[in-house]
């Protein structure tokens, strides 16, 4: 994006056409507490939510169905 682009972005346009019920979304993790919380956010919001318990199960998913948004959680090892 260019600083054209960036200063012209009105982002309540945005806000007016997205239609939260039509975005799937992928939430990946190993913690069920973790999924859980997600799909209690996104539900909210009213997205289409698939949960997978990890990384396999995530693939398995994506070999049939697709989604707009993907979201891996992670934990953060030293």
């Amino acid at each position: 994006m260019n600083d054209n682009t960036a200063s012209t972005l009105d982002v309540t346009d945005l806000s007016s056409h997205w239609d939260p019920a039509s975005v799937k979304i992928l939430c990946v993790d190993d913690e069920p507490n973790v999924l859980s919380a997600l799909r209690r956010m996104f539900n909210l919001e009213g997205c289409q939510i698939t949960e997978a318990r990890g990384g396999s199960a995530a693939l398995q998913v994506m070999a049939s169905e697709t989604f707009d948004v993907i979201i891996q959680t992670c934990k953060c090892r030293k």
